[in-house]
């Protein structure tokens, strides 16, 4: 008859307590500025979302393209703000991974996406209708709004909502 115990060596081990070890990535976030909840502005209009933006983008290099996100609460006050990718003078790449792994690590219940066009070219570009659809509907599962995309120049600013462009339909 065959013994069925775990033994290791000769030994019973079941009387031995297994001890495991696991390395765990550590994940850093830092914010770009402080927010003070009590003075932090409601983005209520793109004319607001431009504005807070605008000085965000006076920061960066004007040359090449800066994809940024605000986090937003559940009252559209900006809980915080990175700016996550950074491309050439015509496109930055989109990491949506990367993108709402930021979202949720902010706690963000909302989010307004914005990307700069260095050529000061408001007009939003095939690709950037389909990103922001594609922001938009995984969004949607994970039940964060997408309040808007705004594409900024130093000058002016284009709100994809308020074109009904990627996805933004009016109800």
């Amino acid at each position: 008859m065959q013994n069925n115990k775990i033994t290791s060596k000769g030994k019973d081990c079941l009387n031995h307590k297994m001890r495991y070890s696991v390395k765990i990535k550590t994940l850093t976030l830092k914010i770009s500025e402080p927010v003070n909840s009590d003075k932090t502005t409601s983005v209520t209009s793109d004319d607001i979302a431009y504005r807070t933006l605008s000085a965000i983008y006076r920061r960066l290099d004007d040359d090449q393209e800066h994809f940024t996100v605000l986090f937003l609460d559940q009252n559209l006050k900006v809980i915080g703000y990175k700016t996550l990718f950074s491309g050439g003078k015509a496109s930055s790449i989109v990491d949506m991974t990367i993108l709402f792994r930021n979202v949720l690590l902010f706690g963000a219940a909302q989010i307004i996406i914005a990307h700069n066009h260095p050529t000061g070219n408001l007009k939003p570009s095939k690709a950037d209708l389909i990103i922001t659809e594609k922001i938009r509907n995984a969004g949607k599962l994970i039940d964060i709004d997408v309040i808007d995309h705004l594409i900024v120049t130093k000058k002016s600013f284009y709100s994809l909502k308020e074109h009904n462009l990627g996805g933004f339909y009016r109800n």
